[in-house]
């Protein structure tokens, strides 16, 4: 139903759409199997409006972040850099029956984790973010431009 909420459908003014694909997944929290699963059908819904989609996975979890702050009443979702590891593997699985081109936000910022991230925490500084950006900005120019 969220993707009646966000009208998914009415996105066909856009020349090419960015996803980021993070740990939360969707806006109800999911299992992994769940993620696999409903994956396709958000790509398959984006896709009817532009094919031109660049997907990014999910970016690192430092050690030792607190386990407070994801809550869902349906099961525990551990914050770890194991379980960005299994997510990532589930969007490549996707992104790859799709044909959709993904850009491995992972790769590029694990390197520099101890550098461009918070310590104990998911989020970036303002160099980690302009790395994230300039990735993103020069994958879509590279690809649809």
């Amino acid at each position: 139903s969220w993707l009646d909420d966000w009208q998914v459908d009415n996105w066909d003014h856009y020349h090419c759409i960015f996803w980021f694909d993070g740990m939360h997944g969707f806006p109800t929290r999911v299992t992994e199997e769940e993620h696999q699963k409903l994956t396709p059908v958000l790509m398959k819904r984006i896709l009817k409006n532009s094919k031109n989609i660049l997907w990014g996975n999910c970016t690192p979890i430092p050690d030792g972040i607190p386990q407070d702050g994801i809550r869902c009443p349906r099961y525990s979702q551990i914050q770890s850099d194991e379980s960005v590891i299994n997510r990532n593997l589930s969007i490549q699985k996707s992104v790859s029956l799709m044909n959709i081109q993904l850009l491995d936000l992972y790769s590029i910022t694990k390197p520099l984790q101890q550098q461009i991230q918070h310590p104990k925490d998911v989020h970036f500084n303002p160099k980690g973010d302009r790395i994230i950006a300039n990735s993103i900005f020069n994958k879509l120019n590279e690809l649809y431009f």
